[in-house]
C-alpha cells in the first residue's frame, strides 16, 4: 500500500483575517492613492494583528492615505514617524512585499480588500453582541433588549453590505 498523503491543514479563520488586513496595510504603504479615502475610515480596532495595527497608527499619524501620493517619500515619512525599530522593520517589509493581486492592483482590487477588512471588523462586533443579547430577558428589560436587537440588525446589514461590495469589486 502506498503511504497516505497528508492534506495540508486548512488555514485558520484568524490567519485568513490577518492576511486580508495585511493586504490592506500593504496597499496603504505601497499605493496609498488606491487605498484612499476608504482606508482612512478604518479604526485601530479593525486590525487584529498588533503589528498591522501599529503600522495603521503610523499611517494615520502621517496624515492618512488621502494625504499621500505614495512612493519613496511616503515610505520614508512612515519610517520616520514610527515609534520603534519593530514598527520600522514591519513597514519596510510591507513596502517591498508583493501584493496578492494577480494583475496590476487597481481601485476595484483595493476596494474589495478594504471591504473585507470592514466586513471582518463588523462580524467581530456581531459575535460580541449576540451572546449579550441571548443572555437578556426581553420581558424584564424590553428597552435595552430592543436597542441591542436593533443594533444587531444594523450590524448584520452593514456586514452584508461590505460583503456584497467586496464581491462586486472582484
Amino acid at each position: 500500500r502506498a503511504p497516505a498523503q497528508r492534506r495540508p491543514a486548512p488555514a485558520s479563520a484568524d490567519a485568513a483575517v490577518v492576511a486580508v488586513e495585511r493586504e490592506a496595510v500593504k496597499l496603504a504603504v505601497q499605493v496609498p492613492v488606491l487605498a484612499a479615502p476608504l482606508y482612512d475610515t478604518l479604526d485601530d480596532e479593525d486590525f487584529t494583528h498588533e503589528g498591522l495595527r501599529a503600522v495603521h497608527q503610523v499611517i494615520r499619524a502621517a496624515g492618512g492615505t488621502a494625504a499621500s501620493t505614495g512612493g519613496e517619500a511616503w515610505v520614508t515619512a512612515l519610517l520616520e514617524g514610527s515609534p520603534d525599530d519593530r514598527v520600522r522593520s514591519f513597514i519596510t517589509m510591507l513596502a517591498v512585499e508583493s501584493l496578492r493581486s494577480d494583475n496590476e492592483p487597481d481601485q476595484r482590487y483595493a476596494g474589495a480588500v478594504l471591504a473585507r477588512v470592514q466586513e471582518h471588523a463588523v462580524t467581530r462586533k456581531i459575535t460580541e453582541l449576540k451572546p449579550r443579547l441571548q443572555r437578556m430577558n426581553p420581558v424584564e428589560e424590553p428597552d435595552k433588549y430592543n436597542a441591542l436587537f436593533t443594533e444587531l440588525i444594523r450590524l448584520e446589514q452593514t456586514a452584508r453590505s461590505h460583503r456584497e461590495r467586496g464581491i462586486g469589486a472582484l
